[in-house]
């Protein structure tokens, strides 16, 4: 019963140390981006310091009441944290001179406003500029994550579930030495 109780306790150690390095590997190569809440713009879902983990989507999976990240500004780009309050598409006509012809391009554009904000923003998130949907967050995470990135926290955390495990074995094997030594002392 101890074996099993040991095999079981190791293996559950191994999948989450697995899974937190497969975490910190993954975030930056599948386009996962942490961001931290730095206005209260967003309040009271949002605060100044949350850590939101967001993914890339297609603006035509954004909808009304997602929460998304995209950058604003022209020289100076910033990222923004904002809900989408409506959902527009867009037709522009193009002619092109040369062929007599006229195209029509169809584009989805979307109205955001951050939840304190009584007014939408004034500009459009046009999909260039759209980042990814928010799909977590952590409150309070973002004041210590401004200091250490994402990918080093997630590393902490799997080093952390290694020296577990380390102690975990550790004591299985005390306990079998203890055990082994008991039934010595019993033979002689």
């Amino acid at each position: 019963m101890v074996r099993l109780l040991n095999g079981l306790g190791l293996a559950l150690v191994g999948i989450i140390c697995g899974s937190a390095i497969v975490v910190a590997l993954s975030i930056g190569l599948l386009g996962y981006r942490s961001v931290v809440v730095m206005s209260d713009s967003m309040v009271p879902v949002l605060r100044r310091g949350d850590l939101v983990l967001t993914r890339p989507v297609p603006i035509a999976a954004v909808n009304v009441g997602d929460v998304i990240l995209f950058r604003e500004g022209v020289s100076a780009q910033v990222d923004v944290i904002h809900r989408v309050v409506a959902v527009m598409n867009v037709d522009v006509v193009i002619h092109h001179t040369q062929t007599g012809l006229d195209e029509v391009q169809h584009s989805r554009v979307l109205q955001t406003r951050g939840d304190a904000a009584s007014i939408p923003d004034g500009g459009r998130v046009t999909a260039d500029r759209l980042e990814g949907a928010a799909f977590l967050t952590l409150p309070g995470v973002g004041s210590i994550a401004t200091e250490t990135p994402l990918r080093a926290i997630m590393l902490g955390a799997a080093a952390l579930t290694a020296l577990l495990w380390v102690a975990f074995e550790a004591r299985g094997i005390r306990r079998v030495v203890r055990a082994h030594a008991s039934e010595e002392r019993s033979d002689a």
